[in-house]
């Protein structure tokens, strides 16, 4: 199915406005997308292609999605040439640009985007069209992160567009029903997702989830590679997985490859898991607040994620009010953690 075209404007030979700079971007990404060769990926059931100057983001790809519908609900151009740079010095200073000034200047153009001044990094996205674009001044422009999560923002907006939200969360679930597990990083999200599907559970994802809020809050995958170091595999049982360390000095896997009947699909969520310390053998539930989730859930979010921090804050809210809230006091081994979150999802708080 063809996507329907940008309107064009005009020439740009120069921006007057970090809209009218988005505009000319995507004008040009979309001449570029014309002739291009796509890498498709399938992501939470759609399908998105991927064009680049120079192969950077495509050798990241393997591993991290489903295969390709036949159907191609967005396209993205990566741009390493460096022709924005000249432009953006018009626009002057934009590092003294907040995040939430730079959301509102693109939502009044009816586009998502995200700045990082100091990279010259520009993401934006035409929900219109389906079109994103990602410009960097060189091929080796890339911070450290971007392989193991790579395209996060404009994914995230592709997932807007279709009325879902990227949430910085993680997934346990049992028979297609199952809870999230939120907070800042280091808080346990990804151990203890690591703890219940080497035990028996299904997750979507240990880092970020789609969510759909509407009938009722549903969980897909964003990406399929699960991040663990040395000792949290070694905990549950896991040796010999070998390659590169990310940058956080963590393994990479595919958890399709360690536990094939682990990795699911769509998950109905029954509530939010705020994973914490506990100084005891075994795990336990406790009630947590509306507002502690959202605690938990908005802010590294918001963070990780960029482009209308507003509309971010809301879905959060809103997962938070339709779903109870428990503090996941964790215990001491793997299968007990593994089986308290089961005992939860199946028959409830206890």
């Amino acid at each position: 199915m063809m996507l329907p075209p940008r309107p064009v404007g005009r020439s740009c030979p120069m921006p007057d406005s970090i809209a009218d700079f988005a505009r000319c971007a995507l004008d040009r990404a979309q001449k570029a997308l014309e002739t291009a060769s796509l890498a498709q990926i399938g992501v939470a059931g759609l399908t998105v292609g991927i064009a680049e100057t120079s192969p950077r983001v495509v050798p990241w790809l393997a591993g991290q999605f489903d295969p390709p519908t036949k159907t191609t609900s967005a396209r993205i151009f990566c741009d390493y040439t460096g022709t924005h740079t000249q432009k953006t010095r018009i626009l002057g200073n934009l590092s003294e640009v907040s995040p939430l000034a730079f959301d509102d200047a693109l939502a009044t153009a009816g586009l998502f985007g995200s700045l990082d001044a100091g990279r010259n990094q520009w993401d934006i996205f035409d929900p219109a069209c389906g079109i994103g674009v990602r410009l960097l001044p060189h091929p080796d422009a890339y911070p450290e992160w971007e392989s193991t999560a790579p395209l996060a923002n404009l994914l995230g907006w592709i997932m807007r567009a279709k009325g879902r939200m990227v949430m910085h969360a993680a997934s346990l679930s049992v028979n297609g029903a199952g809870v999230l597990l939120a907070g800042p990083g280091g808080r346990g999200k990804s151990g203890t997702t690591l703890a219940g599907v080497a035990n028996g559970l299904q997750s979507v994802g240990d880092d970020y989830c789609v969510i759909s809020t509407k009938p009722q809050p549903v969980a897909r995958p964003l990406y399929r590679m699960m991040k663990q170091d040395k000792a949290g595999l070694a905990r549950v049982g896991i040796s010999g997985i070998s390659g590169p360390l990310n940058w956080q000095g963590k393994h990479v896997f595919d958890i399709r490859a360690l536990f094939p009947s682990a990795a699911e699909n769509k998950a109905l969520i029954k509530a939010v898991l705020l994973p914490g310390i506990n100084h005891s053998a075994t795990t336990t539930l406790k009630p947590a607040s509306a507002f502690e989730a959202l605690q938990a859930l908005a802010p590294s979010t918001m963070l990780q994620l960029g482009g209308d921090r507003s509309a971010t804050f809301r879905a959060c809210a809103e997962i938070v009010r339709a779903v109870p809230a428990f503090h996941l006091l964790l215990g001491q081994t793997p299968d007990e953690i593994a089986a308290t979150i089961k005992g939860f999802i199946i028959k409830g708080a206890p």
